[in-house]
């Protein structure tokens, strides 16, 4: 098995000359400030020293939109908790991860520091466990909430230069020793092909990612939890809160944007039209969509806040909708356990349960010794709190996929009940919120000749 995390740059970005994706950054950046043509520029910088002088600069400056002109490619094995790292980051990245309710989980990684008899027998145990429920035909998406977050995964791993920049002095400043060697590994591959990239991207790990991690531990001080018993708490799963007159900003930021009216005046319009007319001019709105069209940008004139309990297996489907804004706080091994239906008809919920409570008296006890590696052991059924901020354009395009009679359970169910509570407050715009399957049915109910 490969040294993990596994990192290989397979592609970049360059020229028909061959020029490397340094070159086309700096030579980007002259457009702005040189008069000569593109191709004089790619040139002039193919010249190592005038790349190198301009490069400094830019990186000196901060000028780091032309870093955005670099294009990188990698392949990526790794622990599913380095994914939840990676992942995280939203802009100028992209990511296909191999996925555990298609694919069956084979291997795993278990850091230095959490390397004894008692661990090493666990995540065995809940592998053994795992393989058993796909004998008795659970489904690989219901069978993987017992494998620990220290499962390898496989991802394609695309991003701009500044992107790449940012992770890896985040991933150099982290102490956990699987992100901080992934943050080497990621600017050594780029070194290799690019040795001129250290003259314009500052790879540095910096003090304020562990200023952040001294706010955590300051903050845990601050907010130390009551005394908690060893049964898992329950509490309300999801709580959603959606903007008052909803429907109402969403049509006078469409007027606004269709007409030549100051903002104030469309308000004025929309508040002296009848719920008919509102509702005659959001099937006006709705009409072009199709089920795999957008919603105007004026349906982000918006705002929704959910406040959730999640497991692990459905944080990972979460953190794919980078758009929204994602605030998670870390594992809670007090939050009450996802275990699935069929698990429980395989007859396997009794050997589930008994696993996960392992694994968080493990993670317990390896918190109460400092060590920052103890997430690895929590499983894909233990859970956090998230907040999730996004605006009804957003919704629109998380319901098609999520609503979805093939999608995931527990997924379905949670945005199942935002999108109940958002129809309450938003009747009109929320009309086509839907799920796929049924987008074309509920289009032509809505559609219907009277």
């Amino acid at each position: 098995m490969e040294e993990i995390p596994y990192v290989n740059l397979f592609g970049y970005n360059k020229t028909k000359e061959n020029d490397p994706p340094t070159c086309i950054a700096v030579s980007n950046a002259g457009i702005s400030h040189q008069k000569e043509s593109f191709e004089k520029l790619r040139e002039k910088y193919r010249n190592k020293e005038e790349l190198k002088n301009l490069a400094k600069k830019l990186k000196k400056d901060h000028h780091d939109s032309v870093k955005e002109h670099i294009c990188l490619n990698f392949d990526v094995i790794c622990s599913r908790f380095l994914a939840e790292f990676l992942e995280m980051h939203r802009i100028g990245t992209a990511y296909t991860e191999k996925s555990q309710r298609f694919t069956t989980a084979e291997d795993y990684f278990i850091p230095d520091s959490l390397k004894n008899d008692e661990i090493i027998s666990l995540v065995s145990e809940q592998f053994d466990a795992y393989k058993e429920a796909l004998s008795r035909n659970v489904p690989k998406q219901d069978a993987r909430y017992v494998l620990p977050l220290l499962t390898l995964t496989k991802i394609e791993f695309s991003c701009n230069g500044r992107a790449l920049e940012y992770i890896i002095q985040k991933a150099k400043s982290s102490e956990i020793k699987e992100i901080k060697l992934f943050g080497e590994k990621l600017e050594k591959e780029v070194k290799k092909e690019d040795p001129s990239i250290e003259y314009l991207l500052d790879f540095e790990a910096k003090e304020y990612y562990s200023k952040n991690e001294e706010l955590e531990r300051y903050i845990s001080m601050l907010v130390s939890r009551e005394k908690v018993t060893q049964e898992a708490t329950t509490e309300e799963k999801i709580v959603v809160e959606v903007n008052d007159e909803l429907d109402n900003s969403i049509i006078a930021a469409t007027l606004f944007s269709k007409s030549v009216i100051p903002y104030e005046k469309c308000w004025e319009i929309v508040r002296n039209m009848s719920e008919k007319e509102k509702k005659e001019l959001v099937k006006k709105i709705l009409e072009p969509v199709n089920m795999y069209g957008k919603v105007l940008r004026t349906f982000e004139d918006s705002c929704i806040r959910i406040n959730a309990v999640v497991s692990a297996s459905c944080f990972a489907q979460l953190k794919r909708h980078r758009m929204l804004t994602l605030i998670p706080q870390s594992y809670d091994p007090y939050i009450e356990l996802t275990i699935p239906e069929s698990i429980e008809k395989a007859g396997l919920k009794d050997k589930y349960k008994s696993l996960m409570e392992k694994a968080s008296e493990i993670y317990i006890k390896l918190k109460e010794q400092g060590n920052p590696e103890a997430p690895y052991i929590l499983t894909n059924g233990h859970g956090r709190r998230v907040l999730l901020l996004m605006n009804l354009r957003e919704l629109y395009e998380i319901a098609r996929l999520r609503l979805d009679k093939k999608a995931q359970l527990e997924i379905r169910e949670f945005f199942t009940e935002v999108v109940e509570e958002v129809r309450k407050k938003a009747p009109l715009t929320s009309l086509l919120l839907c799920g796929r399957h049924e987008f074309d049915e509920r289009k032509a109910a809505l559609f219907q000749k009277c």
